[in-house]
C-alpha cells in the first residue's frame, strides 16, 4: 500500500512542477508584456506539430495495447467512440481551436488572434504532448514485455 501511495505522490508532484514549468513562459510573456521574434514563433508552431503527430501516431500504432492506458483523456475517448479518422479530425480541430483561441481570455492585444500567444501556448501543449508520446512508448514496452 505504501508503494501505490509514495508512486501516486511522486506522479502528482512531478504533474505540478511540469504544470509550474509550463506556465512560466505565459507568465512571463503575459505579465512581463515580453515580445519574442518571428522565427520563434515558427518554431513553437512546428514543434507542437511535430509532438503531436508523434503523440498521435503512437496511439494510433498501438490502439489495442494502450487504449486502457492512455494519458490524454481526449484520445481514449475520441478512439473507443468514432473511427479513426474522424478521431483525428476531431482532436485537431480541439486542439487548433484551443491553440488559436485561448490567447482571447488574456486580451493582450487588439489583434484577431495573437500568433505570439498562440505559439506559447502552442509550445506548452508540445510538451504534455512529448510527455504522452513517452509515457506511452514505456507502457507499450512494459506491455509487450508482460506477454
Amino acid at each position: 500500500m505504501k508503494s501505490i501511495i509514495s508512486k501516486f505522490s511522486k506522479r502528482n508532484l512531478m504533474m505540478t512542477s511540469l504544470f509550474c514549468l509550463l506556465m512560466a513562459p505565459l507568465f512571463f510573456y503575459y505579465f512581463l508584456d515580453l515580445e519574442i521574434p518571428y522565427y520563434a514563433t515558427v518554431i513553437l508552431f512546428l514543434v507542437w506539430i511535430i509532438s503531436l503527430i508523434l503523440d498521435m501516431g503512437i496511439t494510433i500504432q498501438n490502439r489495442h495495447l494502450i487504449v486502457n492506458h492512455e494519458s490524454n483523456l481526449i484520445f481514449r475517448n475520441l478512439y473507443g467512440k468514432f473511427n479513426t479518422k474522424l478521431s483525428i479530425l476531431i482532436q485537431l480541430s480541439v486542439e487548433t481551436s484551443f491553440v488559436l483561441l485561448m490567447p482571447f481570455l488574456f486580451e493582450r492585444t487588439k489583434y484577431i488572434i495573437d500568433l505570439q500567444a498562440s505559439s506559447i501556448i502552442a509550445g506548452i501543449i508540445s510538451v504534455l504532448h512529448f510527455v504522452a508520446y513517452h509515457y506511452n512508448r514505456k507502457t507499450i514496452k512494459i506491455i509487450r514485455e508482460n506477454r
